[in-house]
């Protein structure tokens, strides 16, 4: 019995060193079972010779376990070797893939800015331009620079947006917003535009209310409408609807056009896809609104969806989650008239003398009384003691001064509740900006911007440069 249990536990130990060691595994047998078969065949005894054959078949049975284990082992290890080095790989290629998104991001921010800061000034002196020529001739060259300037602004902008989504600038603010308010923009938005072209439009009242961010959903719906009345023919119709979808809700853009073949059912959100458009018209558009959409739908964690066959139209879809509020009144709606620019006192500030000259100028026959200088140093002596209602500056200035910097001492200098109103002119597209303004109430203005769009902006800021007065005693 002895014996037996001493051959049993020997056996043990050689399979788990043979396992992992198998010439260790073999000296350990030999080491301890050669001696005792030796010495069961010597005594001669029947009971003797039958425990050394059993022996025997046992040492067998254990070497060939043995160096199963072992190869088992080896694999094993093999695998987690292949497993680590295609995980470095992974991570080598993660890496360059985001070297190469962050390069092209890079590219497209400086490109922008080199591209818009001449096109500022030539965009201020059109603006002039047209305010004191009278003449037709001159008006009708100026109609053609203005729609060339505005298809470049359009790729600009599109490369911008492009540039921010893909870098992480753009987050989106959630709330409760009434689909009805924007549905109604989007019919304000093409209903001149269908009538011109001939075409029936219809957008189904709703009234349910969804939780997203209202700019990013109107961008989405904007692109989906704005190809439905490029590519549908005069007599065709569009249809803008919502449906209800548990607990989400899907907003429908249905035309009558030429439709969509299944196999481009995928590129057609890519950058630049026109399939309709091998020409390059940019009336057509730049085949990037759609790559917005699905970057935008990204960040919403919204689904799109395209249903579409050729000759037979298309159906884009957004889908969002429904406001989780139990119940929304839709305000009554309200007409807010543009303030005035009859007044302000704006401090405009650019290293570009160009610019400042023509933006005095326009600013000027708004109403407005302007203050321009190329830096802080020339601006606070023109200024005197008297504080701007507004302050307007390019990014980047000379001597590696920035007008975040030139702010931020203004507002020091006149301190006030609400700070005084300011924006940043700039061509930069550095997400890295984005939450320094935005901490500091400082509103950006992207290069190049059109008279009109620098009047909106100002516009935008004048409010708040001019605080309601306190009521008067007694009231």
């Amino acid at each position: 019995v002895l014996a037996t249990v001493g051959v049993i536990t020997a056996g043990m130990a050689v399979v788990t060193i043979g396992g992992m060691f198998p010439r260790a595994g073999l000296m350990m047998t030999l080491g301890i079972f050669a001696p005792f078969v030796l010495w069961s065949f010597l005594l001669g005894s029947l009971q003797a010779v039958l425990l050394a054959c059993g022996a025997l078949v046992y040492i067998s049975i254990l070497v060939v376990w043995s160096r199963g284990l072992y190869r088992n082992v080896v694999n094993t290890m093999l695998l987690r070797h292949e497993n680590d080095e295609l995980v470095r790989e992974l991570s080598r290629a993660k890496e360059s893939a985001e070297q190469a998104n962050l390069e092209k991001s890079r590219f497209l921010a400086a490109a922008s800015h080199d591209l818009r800061q001449p096109m500022q000034g030539l965009w201020l002196f059109v603006g002039n331009l047209r305010q004191q020529w009278g003449r037709p001739e001159a008006a009708g060259i100026l109609d053609h620079i203005e729609n060339s300037l505005d298809a470049m602004r359009a790729l600009f902008d599109s490369l911008l947006n492009i540039s921010q989504l893909d870098s992480g600038g753009v987050k989106p603010r959630l709330q409760d917003v009434a689909i009805q308010s924007v549905l109604d923009r989007i019919e304000a938005e093409f209903s001149t535009e269908c009538d011109r072209r001939m075409l029936r439009f219809k957008v189904w009242p709703s009234a349910a209310w969804v939780r997203t961010d209202p700019a990013m959903l109107d961008r989405i719906l904007l692109n989906f409408v704005s190809n439905a009345v490029k590519y549908t023919p005069s007599g065709g119709g569009i249809l803008v609807g919502c449906r209800r979808r548990g607990n989400q809700l899907e907003i429908q853009t249905w035309d009558s056009g030429l439709g969509i073949a299944p196999e481009h059912h995928v590129s057609i959100f890519d950058e630049f896809v026109q399939l309709n458009n091998p020409e390059r018209d940019r009336n057509k558009g730049l085949g990037l609104g759609l790559a917005i959409s699905r970057r935008l739908a990204t960040l919403l964690d919204a689904t799109l969806r395209l249903r579409s066959a050729p000759g037979r139209g298309s159906m884009f879809s957004v889908t969002v989650p429904l406001a989780t509020a139990s119940a929304h009144a839709l305000p009554d709606a309200a007409i807010l008239s543009a303030p005035s620019l009859q007044g302000l006192r704006l401090a405009f500030v650019d290293d570009e003398p160009g610019i400042v000259q023509s933006a005095r100028a326009m600013c000027e026959r708004w109403g407005m009384q302007v203050i321009g200088a190329d830096s802080l140093a020339a601006l606070l002596p023109a200024l005197g003691d008297e504080a701007p209602d507004v302050i307007v500056t390019d990014y980047r200035l000379r001597d590696e001064q920035t007008g975040l910097a030139l702010i931020e001492a203004l507002r020091a200098r006149w301190p006030r509740q609400p700070p005084l109103p300011a924006a940043l002119l700039t061509g930069d597209t550095e997400t890295e900006l984005l939450p320094l303004v935005q901490a500091r109430n400082i509103q950006v203005i992207y290069k190049p911007i059109s008279a009109a769009g620098l009047a909106e902006s100002l516009r935008a800021l004048a409010p708040a440069a001019r605080p309601p007065a306190p009521p008067a005693s007694g009231s």
